[in-house]
């Protein structure tokens, strides 16, 4: 049996065998003693902040066994830094995977107490899930609320989410991760004194929760602001870092170890956005000169602009032709990867450096567990240089840690975007008063010499109201015009460039270029996009690379889109023709071979270059269309060759396992290729989950005791009313009663000589989306209303009927199609007449708010995403 004690072995064990410091173990029985997580940690630099994943994930430990009170089951690691993001996602994944490949010891009972929470014991111990910019989304986080779960996220994805409002998401999903983020969760806000807005719409949804949600059983949404300067001004229960605990040689090596400022006054300060080459010169010889000086160990040089870092790589490799790195934000993620696989001593002091020098911006600031030996960096605000510096001998394990600042000489100072000039001279007073202290920069002297805060940009702050709680929860309904988020999740109300996505591919070529383009859309659709492959990019540069591409008269001068339109349920590839269509969240595929970067990063098409680098197909390695039968991973892509007749033998001995998508015939009956992907993998697209399984015809019946059983299972697990989980598995068994209706069924291949069925089986994922266009059902026609309406003729209540109804995220309120079509009139007079009732009357509308005000926006949203992982569950598993 698990107890606190047994923390610092578990830390250990996912840490190099580093024990927890005295102020993580103080944080693990503050969260244990009050049953929930304080409201600030307050954190120096190096002190190990990002070790509240590992209390959470052993806290839960605790929990499943019954040594401590129940605590949130998901908690969203929150930082404005898509590098960041990544790293938190990485370093949880890391742990995720000790935990799941763990056959005994501390990590093989931390994994098996965190698996019983689940409903299958055979399941991952720990989900890792990541949201930013330009990632396609992942659903896996919900579906299973009781999983243990680490979701990694800017403001602007995990904000937007809770209000129900998902950037990137589609429209069914809203409800879904705003239940999901809004209860039984916690959110960690790193550096919160740069996100105060999103902080307060953080505690105003608890306060929200607390005066309007029934109680459910499950913990209200937790928010916690961690900071390494942290303000001292009394607000709230707070765990820090205090004087005692450097009595831990290791941990005062990190904290009080000098880091001596030197000041350098520019000679040529950037005074508009760009750096002159008089500028990046100075740069670059500041780097060389500290690294003469310190000899071993990697030169850090962070900079404020990603075309500034690009410029002074360049010049540096004239010095350093082998030893030179560059991390910025716009990063593919598969390109950071490459970047730490091949340097693991940045990440990691104990081993020997490869890189003489590594060139950074702003994203390496917060929470990057960079170990640099100096540093050279343009000036910035203070909370800026004080994360910057932050990267300098972290772990302690050099006598000291060099800063170079280079500052403007002049006593006024233009903004230097994306800072402000006000911002840079207070700064530069600061660091003045420092340049002459033994000490330095180091964290703990920062403790008693913070850094002045950056002035905000919100001198207003925006509360959110109940009435605009009420308005986002509908979430089907097609606005006039898309809500302003940034009211309330953004610190600067300034518009800023949207960002979007980038992927390049080796897509097929033909001579008919019309031809072309219709077998390269297919092979995308089977094939979409993934994380490692996006490169992050704004959305102007964006727009004038597709420009140039569409304006030239090659084969390849074409353009494809992913994003799932405010119609569509689901994300989907389409050609594009217009680029100023394009907007903040869309991902554009491009054919390999044009000018799109400079040092792997997409820049604007006048400074871009023609480089080569790895590509890949969404899920699949680098793997050419040309490939013959090559495996790699849940997708092959592969050519069919038609006078190979074994291959065809192979893909025929395949069905069932995998689901086969052959390319459009050309105008001669040839198949050009074919993608095989894992039926579990399909089963991840909506769509086929309705109406496909991967084994034999699913009946009605037994799919919907079967979800019946999985939502009470799931509730019992959570910890919800007894009330509760018999409304869920009621809602469960009604979920898809509309399914029973001729139309749908014959839609599944059943002509009414077989019972209802509720999926059908033997087709792959274009038949059955074949079929769907076929079908006489109106458009639009949703099987889960006709769900509410007979679970309200059958007697249950309107919480019950709202579930079913709500089943795929869809009637929040009115749906969006002629509702006249949703009963025949061989359906029963009462059925008839409650269809009027409910969707030509209002009556759904008023069903709707009803029990919304009943038991609460987050609540009815938690509700719906239980039932619904619940259906994609037994989906999954063939029932």
């Amino acid at each position: 049996m698990l107890d606190s004690s047994d923390f610092g072995e578990f830390f250990a064990a996912v840490n190099d065998g580093y024990r927890p410091f005295a102020w993580q173990e103080r944080l693990l029985a503050d969260v244990i003693e009050k049953g929930s997580w304080p409201d600030v940690i307050g954190a120096p630099t190096g002190s190990g902040k990002s070790s509240v994943v590992d209390v959470f994930v052993f806290a839960n430990a605790l929990v499943a066994q019954g040594s401590a009170p129940r605590l949130p089951r998901r908690m969203a690691v929150v930082v404005d830094r898509r590098a960041l993001v990544d790293h938190h996602a990485e370093r949880a994944r890391r742990i995720a995977e000790a935990l799941d490949g763990a056959t005994d010891g501390i990590l093989a009972d931390v994994a098996a107490a965190l698996r019983s929470l689940r409903v299958d014991s055979r399941a991952e111990a720990l989900i890792v899930n990541e949201m930013r910019g330009a990632l396609p989304p992942e659903r896996g986080w919900i579906d299973d609320p009781t999983a243990c779960a680490v979701i990694c996220a800017t403001p602007d994805m995990w904000g937007s989410r809770l209000l129900m409002r998902g950037y990137g998401s589609s429209r069914r999903a809203r409800p879904r991760e705003a239940g999901f983020l809004g209860l039984d969760a916690v959110m960690v806000l790193d550096e919160a004194h740069l996100n105060q807005q999103l902080l307060l719409t953080a505690r105003r949804v608890r306060e929200l929760q607390d005066k309007f949600e029934e109680p459910l059983g499950v913990p209200h949404l937790q928010v916690v602001e961690t900071t390494a300067t942290p303000r001292n001004d009394g607000s709230g229960r707070c765990v820090s870092v205090t004087a005692d605990d450097l009595g831990d040689e290791s941990l005062a090596a990190r904290l009080t170890r000098p880091k001596p400022v030197n000041l350098v006054e520019a000679q040529a300060w950037p005074s508009g956005k760009s750096a002159s080459k008089k500028h990046i010169a100075q740069l670059a010889e500041e780097v060389i000169s500290l690294k003469d000086r310190l000899g071993e160990g990697t030169v850090g040089c962070i900079v404020n602009r990603v075309d500034t870092a690009i410029e002074l790589v360049s010049r540096l490799k004239e010095t350093f032709p082998d030893g030179i790195g560059c991390w910025v934000g716009p990063m593919r993620p598969m390109d950071v990867g490459e970047l730490q696989q091949n340097n693991p001593e940045l990440l990691d002091s104990s081993k020997a450096p490869k890189l003489d020098v590594l060139v950074a911006t702003q994203t390496v600031e917060v929470g990057v567990d960079l170990d640099l030996a100096g540093l050279v960096t343009e000036l910035a605000p203070g909370d800026a240089i004080a994360q910057r510096v932050g990267r300098v001998n972290r772990r302690g394990h050099r006598p000291d840690g060099p800063v170079t600042v280079i500052v403007p000489a002049d006593e006024k100072v233009r903004d230097y975007l994306p800072y402000l000039g006000d911002d840079l001279v207070a700064a530069r007073s600061w660091l003045q008063s420092l340049a002459d202290e033994p000490e330095g920069l180091s964290p703990w002297q920062l403790v008693s010499h913070q850094p002045p805060p950056a002035r905000t940009r919100r001198p207003i702050p925006m509360r959110l109201e109940w009435h605009d709680v009420e308005r986002l929860s509908h979430t089907s309904e097609l606005p006039f015009a898309l809500e302003d988020l940034d009211l309330w999740i953004a610190e600067d109300l300034e518009q800023n460039e949207p960002e979007c996505g980038l992927v390049v591919r080796d897509l097929p070529e033909f001579e008919d270029d019309g031809a072309g383009d219709g077998v390269a859309l297919s092979l995308l659709q089977a094939t979409p996009p993934h994380t490692d492959e996006v490169f992050p990019t704004k959305l102007s540069v964006l727009r004038a690379h597709v420009t140039k591409i569409l304006d030239g008269t090659s084969r390849t001068s074409r353009a494809f889109v992913w994003r799932s339109d405010v119609r569509q349920a689901e994300a989907v590839w389409t050609s594009l023709t217009a680029p100023e269509d394009l907007r903040a969240g869309d991902v554009v595929c491009v054919d390999k071979g044009h000018s799109l970067t400079w040092q792997r990063i997409v820049v604007p098409p006048e400074n871009a270059r023609r480089e080569d680098f790895p590509t890949a197909w969404g899920a699949v390695e680098d793997v050419q269309v040309r490939a013959s039968r090559q495996r790699v991973g849940d997708i092959r892509v592969a050519d069919l060759d038609p006078e190979d007749p074994q291959f065809v033998q192979d893909l025929l001995g395949c069905r069932g396992e995998w689901d086969i998508t052959l390319s459009p015939p050309d105008d001669k009956g040839r198949t050009s290729w074919v993608v095989l992907t894992r039926a579990a993998r399909v089963l991840d697209d909506e769509a086929s989950r309705q109406t496909w399984s991967p084994s034999d015809r699913v009946p009605l019946t037994q799919h919907s005791e079967a979800v019946a059983d999985r939502a009470k299972r799931f509730a019992e697990r959570i910890g919800v009313s007894e009330e509760m989980c018999e409304t869920l598995a009621q809602a469960g068994l009604w979920h898809d009663a509309g399914k029973a209706d001729p139309r749908f069924q014959l839609l599944l291949g059943n002509d009414g000589s077989l019972e209802p069925i509720a999926k059908s089986t033997g087709l792959n994922r274009q038949r059955t989306r074949q079929r769907v266009a076929a079908s006489p059902l109106p458009r639009g026609w949703r099987h889960e209303h006709k769900s509410a309406v007979m679970a309200l003729a059958g007697g249950q209540s309107e919480l019950v009927a709202r579930l079913a109804g709500t089943t795929h995220g869809e009637g929040r309120t009115l749906p969006a199609y002629d509702m006249t079509q949703l009963c025949t009139s061989a359906d029963p007079e009462e059925l008839q007449h409650l269809c009027r009732v409910l969707f030509e009357e209002g009556g759904w509308d008023e069903l709707i708010e009803s029990t919304q005000a009943e038991v609460g926006v987050w609540t009815t949203c938690f509700l719906e995403g239980v039932l619904r992982a619940a259906d994609c569950q037994v989906s999954k598993e063939g029932s």
